[in-house]
């Protein structure tokens, strides 16, 4: 099926963008951000997912070369309006959130190439997750403590599901959400297993109700934090999120979803440092400053999980960026020697 996702994904997105050049006389990088904005409002309408939520929220790139939705809303309305792709009634909602996903990741990093060349992910970092693996890691993370807590539900102490309740987890780079979503199925999965235990021992759903862990799905939802320089990808986290937890009408963009580089801050995490002076533009970096960010989360303990990608990569020693680090520090002396000391420690360190 997953192949059959990928496939349905990459019709959606060419047919759209077909439709949105021929309609117009928008650069390629417009027409294939028209055609991404469309493609995912499209698989919204042809489904049976009970609200018709519109995209706009702009990718990474096209933000970056000051595209506007403004510019491009009506084309991509007209793309919509033309186009005859397939219909998605029949789909599982799990199948539809991988959709969004791999159109998301399609739309931004692929178009207009062809389908079987690369993609200019590499540059910007960005990776598409498989689910398995983004399930294996969340698996790997969550399960041990949810099925400790869930399996823990007895007629006389349901406390534990008031605390799987208040647990919070972050991605700090989460793309289109994969392993937010991921999260997302295995609390669900927890809270169904904990419920069950305690309707079977004698609690009553009043008694349920009283403590507040009936109405878990939103609570989840709420406790998911992700943090992207992708807008458009946070989008489609949100709006997955909102289709899993079926309240799509509430949108926590700007709230436990943000915008900015996880990795890039100009305070510290003291809020009282000044990085400013390393960077050229700071506002092409979108730094995140944490503690302004997240402030009641921080203040009450931080995150209880971290999930997020795995180094794709092996870290290798740069000559280029020790002898950056060196002159930043201000010691302009260089010795090779002490170069493959820097080797070796960062082999420990690793």
């Amino acid at each position: 099926m997953k192949q059959e996702l990928r496939e349905i994904a990459w019709s959606i997105v060419t047919g759209l963008h077909n439709e949105i050049v021929s309609a117009s006389s928008f650069s390629n990088l417009e027409t294939t951000e028209a055609a991404r904005l469309a493609s995912l409002s499209y698989v919204i309408s042809a489904s049976r997912s009970n609200t018709d939520k519109k995209f706009s929220q702009l990718s990474f790139e096209a933000e970056r070369l000051g595209i506007s939705y403004n510019t491009i809303s009506d084309i991509v309305q007209t793309g919509l309006d033309s186009y005859k792709g397939p219909l998605l009634y029949d789909f599982e909602l799990s199948d539809l959130v991988s959709l969004l996903g791999l159109i998301h990741s399609i739309g931004s990093y692929h178009l207009p190439l062809q389908h079987d060349q690369g993609t200019s992910q590499r540059p910007l970092g960005a990776y598409y997750t498989p689910q398995r693996i983004a399930e294996y890691i969340v698996s790997l993370t969550l399960t041990p403590t949810l099925d400790r807590l869930a399996g823990s539900v007895s007629n006389t102490d349901i406390s534990a599901l008031e605390e799987i309740l208040s647990l919070r987890t972050l991605d700090p780079a989460c793309g289109p959400g994969v392993f937010l979503v991921s999260a997302m199925n295995t609390f669900v999965k927890a809270m169904e297993y904990g419920i069950r235990l305690a309707r079977e021992s004698g609690v009553t759903d009043e008694t349920l109700e009283e403590a507040g862990v009936l109405n878990y799905l939103q609570i989840i939802r709420r406790n998911l934090y992700g943090v992207d320089v992708d807008a458009g990808a946070l989008e489609v986290t949100d709006i997955s999120l909102g289709l899993l937890s079926k309240s799509t009408d509430d949108s926590f963009f700007g709230s436990s979803l943000k915008q900015g580089n996880s990795l890039i801050s100009l305070k510290g995490l003291n809020s009282k440092q000044s990085h400013g002076h390393y960077f050229s533009n700071t506002a092409t970096r979108i730094p995140f400053e944490w503690p302004d960010e997240f402030v009641e989360v921080l203040r009450s303990g931080g995150f209880d999980f971290v999930v997020m990608n795995p180094p794709y990569e092996r870290l290798k020693p740069n000559l280029a960026e020790f002898l950056r680090e060196r002159i930043i520090t201000g010691n302009r002396k260089i010795d090779l020697e002490e170069f493959n000391v820097y080797k070796e420690q960062l082999k420990e360190d690793l």
